[in-house]
């Protein structure tokens, strides 16, 4: 039977132990390099539910993990009261709105704080867009709206991200379609103006949204973890409806091997994994959250081949293309060219050259 690396295979039996509420070994917790293990789920943003794992054990303490655990909840707490605000605002002025990923799936993780978010995403009716964004303004954010979303930033946490529509239709048109026609997908929520999808609709969401991360610049741990959170908490999801959308959407089998990886991993404590399994969990390890450069690059080639096209759009990228590589970027677009020039110094200076050359070879 295939193996896999003994800090991986340490990372998801923690990740089991703490979305199942279970108590991990103690031979394992002797057992573990607490410091590689704390690297590594802190590159996926999944440390919260490791150590939320790890001090279900008698006597276990470590202060640096627990005061990250601590500062990530405490930036949780200010997001949803400041979150509340802004519903209380959109109520009021009865624009619909829908939260979106994250902030549907964190509900169901089995601890308050466990999913860590470094953003909220809602989509919004766009008919009140400049409403919004005046109330976002007068409330100290800073605004910068765009083609799929508006940015509203302000210190010392606050990110969120409106969304005009779920996906462009470049490259993405089966999405487009399914996801444009919100009049028939989503459903009133209670007596407010919030808006909800049905349970096979986010799921497809969610699954879509994977896709296009793996695809552009690879994804990790955090999003199949989702992806098995939800299904747990829907035993009753229509699978043979979403199998159905997901063909005509073209991601038939990325779903059906996201859906069965996803309880490989994290539905029991033995793993039992094929070469496929092994390197799939290998890309995502290397990936982190939202991916690397590498991948981006690879990826890119696929695509569109070695063209004048890709390395225009490699040297000059957009604001959506620096996030999509999980890159930094300039809080407004006008500011791009200059930081095209920091880029190109940073990239002759850096390992992004070797990573842009290794991908050309391969």
């Amino acid at each position: 039977m295939p193996s896999i690396e003994k800090d991986i295979a340490d990372l998801i039996y923690f990740l089991y132990c703490g979305l199942n509420n279970k108590t991990p070994d103690k031979k394992r917790i002797d057992n573990v390099n607490l410091k590689q293990l704390f690297m590594n789920s802190k590159k996926q943003n999944v440390s919260n539910i490791v150590y939320y794992a790890l001090k279900k054990s008698d006597g276990f303490k470590n202060q640096y993990w627990e005061t990250d655990f601590v500062k990530s909840i405490k930036r949780e707490m200010m997001f949803e009261a400041e979150r509340k605000k802004i519903y209380e605002f959109l109520n009021d002025n009865k624009i619909w709105y829908c939260p979106l990923k994250g902030l549907v799936i964190k509900e169901l993780y089995p601890e308050y704080g466990l999913r860590e978010m470094g953003d909220n995403d809602i989509l919004f009716d766009t008919n009140y867009e400049n409403l919004l964004n005046k109330y976002m303004d007068n409330n100290g954010y800073d605004v910068e709206t765009g083609e799929l979303h508006n940015m509203y930033t302000k210190k010392p946490v606050f990110n969120f991200e409106f969304h005009k529509r779920l996906f462009n239709k470049n490259p993405y048109l089966e999405f487009f379609n399914y996801f444009s026609d919100l009049d028939n997908r989503l459903v009133k929520n209670n007596n407010s103006y919030c808006r909800k999808f049905n349970d096979e609709d986010f799921y497809l969401s969610v699954v879509c949204h994977r896709y296009k991360h793996t695809e552009v610049t690879g994804s990790g741990f955090k999003f199949l973890i989702d992806i098995y959170i939800y299904l747990k908490h829907k035993p009753n999801l229509d699978i043979n409806y979403v199998s159905k959308v997901a063909d005509k959407l073209n991601i038939a089998d990325f779903e059906l091997r996201g859906r069965e990886l996803s309880y490989k991993l994290f539905d029991s404590e033995m793993l039992e994994l094929g070469d496929l399994d092994i390197e799939e969990i290998r890309n995502m390890v290397g990936a982190g959250v939202y991916g690397t450069t590498e991948n981006y690059v690879q990826n890119k080639f696929k695509k569109y081949g070695k063209s004048p096209r890709l390395f225009f759009s490699y040297f000059f990228p957009s604001k959506t293309s620096l996030k999509d590589r999980g890159q930094k970027y300039p809080k407004y677009s006008i500011f791009l060219p200059i930081y095209w020039v920091l880029l190109y110094k940073k990239f002759f200076k850096s390992r992004d050259i070797k990573t842009f050359i290794k991908a050309l070879k391969k």
